[in-house]
């Protein structure tokens, strides 16, 4: 009760400042803090019921967010970018932390193919089941062919994604370790930048048939190497700096992490052109690709710089999900509910028979694996920037379908969104790896005492 006193104390005193004092148009300082202690008092309460903390910072973002009470207005969510992009940062930076390749090491085939099955297989039964729900989906009944089959691709193609923020803040609230824990994470990480590739494929052949066929070009695919690798090895130039900051001086690490992301997002917020393809660096690779390094080779050295991060893990979630959950729009959700309730539960379905036939053609036997699926339900983050390039990429007047179409995406991501950590959370209890990261310490220490 302590707690729900609080978040109402809390709240009401957020509405009486803006109405009386900060102003209608709002102050995204202000904005930031409430957001960001709200998401805290509730993620509390969630877990006083068992129920994920994310989920709670989920739905504040989304009551406190310009659909519902307006606490958090549409302009500051896009003045909180870069707040977000720095989020990204550090949650990249622990993802990477978390990837160790010993663990990997001689099943390189394995794990590739069981990625590649995963995907094709998934876009196999979300394409398929599309298809024969076009008769019964509104908003295909006027469509012609090629524009239904250019949203069909679009859409199947998106729910791909899968989401290493969800994953990485799910493994760490609950120091959990294992298989199960260490296979979404490698799922969610290597599945998105797969789908990087697919996308911008698919979203290049829907310009060139439903628009100009010269936009469909080779300088496309050269732009979206250029951002990957770019991105990459900016990531590897990170880790060397920070590798060496952590091992010669090793003081104010927490300071140096968060300058070293906010240099990280404002290299993400830079724009320049490749044959006539606009390209950005990605923050979440740059950030993989710096901690990756550091774990995999100074491992040692670095551990006191992770364990700076994972220290302020929690208003770095708080913000970040907050965020995600402002963009909700409930009128979406009551408008489009059938088609994005069936939307979901066709991709759970995939997720699950992919999964299942994934394992069972590479030969992985642990049984905890057979729950990888559920981690990969979540999405946020990646598909949410995909479907707003859909959104600018086709217009409401000439592709009011394509308009519906991401629509129905929007919504059913959000419907991933808030349900999906609650799956993870309920395999990663009956894999019993949740704590085991904190026993395994425990047991390290004790033996290092002794």
């Amino acid at each position: 009760m302590r707690i729900v006193g609080s978040l109402v104390m809390v709240i009401g005193l957020a509405a009486l400042l803006r109405s009386q004092w900060i102003g209608a148009s709002g102050s995204t300082v202000f904005a930031v803090g409430m957001l960001v202690l709200c998401a805290w008092l509730f993620g509390l309460l969630c877990e006083k019921v068992r129920l994920p903390a994310l989920t709670g910072y989920l739905i504040v973002g989304a009551v406190m967010g310009p659909y519902v009470f307006g606490l958090i207005e549409q302009e500051q969510i896009q003045s909180m970018r870069f707040a977000s992009d720095l989020a990204v940062a550090l949650i990249g930076l622990i993802a990477g932390g978390e990837i160790e390749f010993r663990h990997i090491r001689g099943q390189v085939g394995r794990l590739g193919g069981l990625i590649a099955s995963h995907i094709v297989i998934l876009l196999l039964v979300v394409g398929g089941g599309i298809f024969l729900a076009r008769p019964i989906t509104p908003i295909f009944e006027q469509a012609d062919s090629a524009t239904f089959g250019i949203a069909l691709l679009l859409l199947a193609t998106v729910t791909v994604a899968a989401s290493p923020a969800v994953v990485v803040a799910m493994i760490t609230s609950y120091r959990a370790a294992g298989p199960l824990s260490r296979m979404t994470m490698l799922m969610a990480v290597l599945k998105d930048l797969v789908l990087v590739i697919l996308f911008a494929v698919a979203l290049s052949i829907g310009r060139a048939v439903l628009g100009d066929a010269s936009t469909f070009h080779a300088g496309v695919l050269l732009a979206i190497a250029v951002q990957l690798v770019g991105s990459i090895l900016l990531g590897v130039v990170f880790g060397l700096f920070m590798a060496g900051y952590a091992h010669r001086i090793a003081s104010h690490l927490v300071v140096f992490t968060i300058g070293s992301c906010m240099f990280i997002a404002l290299l993400g917020e830079i724009h320049f052109t490749v044959m006539s393809s606009k390209v950005h660096l990605e923050p979440l690779l740059m950030a993989l690709s710096a901690g990756m390094l550091m774990r995999n080779v100074w491992g040692e050295q670095t551990e006191s710089l992770f364990s700076s991060i994972e220290s302020t893990s929690t208003p770095v979630y708080c913000l970040f999900f907050g965020l995600a959950g402002a963009k909700f729009a409930p009128q979406d959700l009551v408008r489009f509910w059938p088609m994005a309730l069936g939307l979901s539960a066709l991709r759970l379905f995939g997720l699950w028979f992919s999964m299942k036939v994934g394992l069972r053609l590479t030969g992985y036997r642990e049984p905890a694996l057979r729950g990888a699926w559920i981690g990969l339900w979540p999405q946020a983050g990646v598909s949410l920037v995909l479907v707003m390039l859909i959104q600018n990429s086709f217009t409401e007047q000439t592709h009011a379908v394509i308009q519906q179409a991401a629509a129905v995406l929007l919504t059913a991501i959000f419907i991933d969104q808030f349900l999906g950590p609650i799956g993870f959370r309920l395999a990663l209890g009956r894999s019993g790896e949740i704590g085991r990261l904190g026993r395994q310490l425990e047991k390290t220490n004790g033996e290092s005492t002794a």
